[in-house]
């Protein structure tokens, strides 16, 4: 996993997922503020996602919690990712990729 060092006054989402045999297919996030843990979580996703899918729909989920949570004030507005996925990366910063979980983070 990497990580990137900013401000303490940013959120941090860190984010894992693993596939296995394509039976076992988890995704997990650890929410952090100010390096207090406000909120983590893990789940199961079928057995047909692909570890960068897996990878994708967790990034997706933790900025929805982050949202749903209300852990930004108005003038607060960035989130740190810190993911192993370098395709994930990739193909976020290609604009001319055009996933639907693409699409979705980018919003």
């Amino acid at each position: 996993m990497t990580h990137t060092v900013t401000p303490h006054t940013h959120t941090h989402t860190h984010t894992h997922s693993h596939t296995h045999k394509q039976t076992n297919v988890g995704a997990a996030a650890v929410i952090i503020k100010n390096d207090i843990v406000l909120h983590q979580y893990k789940y199961k996703l079928h057995w047909r996602c692909s570890n960068n899918q897996a990878e994708q729909v967790e990034i997706l989920q933790a900025l929805e919690q982050i949202q749903n949570l209300q852990l930004l004030k108005d003038a607060e507005k960035r989130v740190v990712v810190n993911t192993d996925s370098k395709v994930t990366l990739d193909t976020l910063q290609n604009t001319n990729k055009h996933y639907i979980l693409i699409g979705n983070i980018r919003k």
